[in-house]
């Protein structure tokens, strides 16, 4: 399970749990004062501690943190299967290229003319992407899919991912970078894995 589905899954049983723990907690309160409402006659209690119950609390508290902190760190440290593709991403002024590892295939377009690529991308599958710029700052960002890195010049930042499902989603440079800025879109087509090896084919055997 890459970063992100780890990410989503951690996420996921936190949301329960605190929702757990709150409707407890607010089930306890209710019964308190339905309680302290029957007993509204009776002089109050002289007791200035409960040290069972306060140690009960204090133990299961300690219990929930606990699990939390190891579910956390079990999710966090698990390895990822080595990917499937590898795409080299290059952003430039105002475009990007999509370069995929170890085939000849690469797909870029004029942004500026209205003309965008398309990234192809198989589902199911580890992808790791390889970002970059060219020349200025630019960010790599699909908001359908909720991942974004940036592309500094020089350097390379890595992420992996993995696309569920079929789809079609937009894509673009989320930091500003110059005139064109606007233009700078992307789009992101996920295919099933035999798609995707027809399609990777069909390009390695137009590029040759």
């Amino acid at each position: 399970m890459n970063l992100p589905l780890r990410f989503d899954h951690t996420f996921r049983v936190e949301v329960i749990i605190a929702i757990v723990v709150f409707g407890l907690i607010m089930l306890l309160l209710l019964a308190a004062i339905a309680r302290s409402a029957v007993r509204r006659a009776r002089p109050p209690s002289q007791k200035h501690e409960f040290t069972k119950t306060e140690a009960s609390y204090t133990a299961a508290l300690a219990v929930v943190a606990a699990g939390l902190v190891a579910f956390s760190l079990v999710q966090n440290t698990s390895s990822d299967p080595p990917p499937k593709v590898v795409v080299n991403v290059t952003g430039y002024q105002w475009c990007w290229r999509f370069a995929y590892g170890g085939t000849h295939v690469s797909v870029t377009a004029n942004c500026v003319d209205g003309h965008i690529p398309t990234l192809v991308v198989p589902t199911g599958e580890v992808i790791r992407f390889n970002v970059t710029s060219a020349d200025v700052v630019h960010a790599f960002w699909v908001p359908h899919l909720r991942f974004k890195t940036f592309a500094y010049p020089n350097f390379t930042n890595t992420f992996e991912t993995t696309i569920a499902s079929p789809g079609n989603w937009l894509g673009e440079c989320s930091e500003f970078c110059g005139l064109y800025h606007y233009a700078m879109h992307f789009r992101v087509r996920a295919e099933t894995p035999a798609q995707f090896a027809s399609w990777l084919h069909q390009q390695g055997s137009a590029a040759r």
